[in-house]
């Protein structure tokens, strides 16, 4: 692909690659760019789905690397952190920090050490593969995804957000909560040393990040004015899918010359089905041999832990969707597995019968009369199509995202999710009444115009020519 412009893709998590990889085709059909993914340490680890990834990217003839530079090859089960720091390093300082106090100086150092080799390793990347543009799903601070972006700003890399979901303070406090708060000399000195790590939330102080990841950011200067404002850090622009996201956005303090309104390639991807719509569910009935019922999408929500619940574990939870859903015999249920948790929820649902749907889940709302997922995402692409949601928020996060729009109903706990179902389900008025409205804020939640290409091409030029 000799004299095209190349396109560095940055993924963490099996979810960010199945949003990311129809931009990479997209990118390869242009034949003016070229898309390579960088699988960073997080995603190369056993269970992460990254051979899985490699395996679509090769037969696409993407080309992937892996977080040190190296052609993709499949994971190992070695620390992926020691093959940044050394086997050496690693173990002085597995030592040094079971020591009482010593673990004050010598996390910190280590932390250090590990982000300026990190630095040194996408200065290699960055000087090897010789990007004309870099993207990340997101850029957070407590991740080290800002290294990548301060990076290439040093060598006069364009980069650029584009988001997989939608995330806020409040959202990555209820992610920290039971697990990073100040209650122990480290923590305290963070409070009083670093305030803006710290953010105080349901009577408790929250960090972001641990004590020695914090201080050895401070200290090399890659921390933006504040790190718990997702996207806020270091890229040249944010590519944003909607009029809500860019609302959104603003409200977060993001600033507005960051912000470029495209849509998103998931926005073409509906108008094409919805352009023929009927017949696309009707092979869409045949290949999953449902009836002439109407649809019930449902995506099974990912593990998640800390969390104080009604279930005792995942597997009840997974259980109790299932029963609740398939009672009702007016509707065909199918159910999309959370790409993060894949491997997992698969297990639980093997040989059991049901309907189990592959594929990017963003065209497959289209065809569904009601979607049901738990504080997802991907609850927005229901919204901009006009479909009703059951919102269970089974983890009890209380996120407030969805709240002004009317098709969206929100519950937590199981009597309600019962009642809602068999509401909805059973009354041809209440389910009339929330597509209305559902329909009411659809074009705030989406750029339905088959344009999206066109203009994240426009973007494209713009950054990089």
């Amino acid at each position: 692909m000799k004299n095209k412009k190349k396109i560095l893709l940055i993924i963490y998590l099996n979810s960010q690659f199945v949003n990311i990889l129809p931009l990479a085709k997209f990118i390869l059909k242009t034949r003016q760019y070229e898309p390579i993914f960088l699988f960073s340490e997080s995603f190369v680890s056993v269970a992460s789905g990254a051979d899985e990834a490699a395996k679509i990217c090769f037969k696409e003839k993407i080309k992937v690397i892996n977080h040190l530079g190296a052609v993709y090859q499949p994971a190992r089960s070695q620390n992926q952190q020691t093959k940044i720091i050394g086997q050496v390093v690693y173990q002085t300082y597995s030592i040094l920090s079971s020591i009482p106090l010593l673990n004050l100086i010598s996390g910190p150092l280590m932390g250090y050490y590990f982000i300026r080799e990190k630095q040194k390793i996408i200065k290699n990347i960055y000087q090897n593969i010789k990007p004309n543009l870099i993207i990340l799903p997101e850029e957070n601070a407590a991740e080290l995804q800002t290294l990548y972006t301060v990076t290439a700003k040093k060598y006069a890399i364009a980069s650029m957000i584009m988001p997989h979901t939608i995330a806020n303070k409040r959202e990555l406090a209820e992610i920290n909560y039971q697990i990073n708060y100040v209650r122990d000399l480290p923590s305290l000195l963070i409070s009083y040393l670093f305030p803006r790590w710290v953010y105080k939330y349901k009577k408790r102080k929250i960090m972001l990040t641990t004590y020695s990841p914090i201080v050895a950011l401070e200290l090399l200067k890659l921390v933006p004015s504040d790190p718990w404002l997702v996207n806020h850090g270091f890229s040249d622009k944010i590519a944003v899918e909607s009029n809500f996201m860019y609302q959104y956005y603003l409200k977060n303090k993001i600033p507005k010359n960051k912000l470029i309104l495209v849509g998103s390639l998931n926005d073409d991807s509906i108008w094409q089905i919805q352009k023929n719509i009927l017949q696309i569910k009707k092979n869409f009935k045949l290949k999953y041999h449902l009836n002439d019922n109407p649809i019930i999408l449902c995506a099974i929500p990912s593990l998640q832990i800390n969390r104080k619940m009604e279930f005792e574990n995942y597997e009840q939870i997974i259980d109790f969707w299932i029963k609740s859903l398939t009672k009702n015999k007016n509707y065909n249920v199918i159910f999309h597995i959370h790409p993060n948790t894949a491997p997992k929820t698969q297990e639980l649902l093997d040989g059991k019968g049901f309907k189990i749907v592959s594929g990017n889940i963003a065209e497959l709302i289209p065809l569904c009369d009601l979607y049901v997922a738990s504080v997802s995402a991907t609850i927005r692409w229901a919204i901009a199509c006009g479909i009703p949601v059951i919102n269970y928020d089974v983890y009890r996060y209380g996120y407030h995202d969805y709240d002004n729009a009317g098709g969206v109903v929100t519950v937590e706990d199981k009597e309600d999710f019962i009642k809602i179902i068999k509401k909805i389900t059973t009354s041809k008025k209440y389910y009339q009444q929330l597509q209305a409205k559902q329909r009411q804020c659809m074009n705030d939640w989406g750029m339905i115009d088959g344009k999206s290409g066109d203009r994240i091409l426009n973007f494209f030029k713009e950054l990089i020519g």
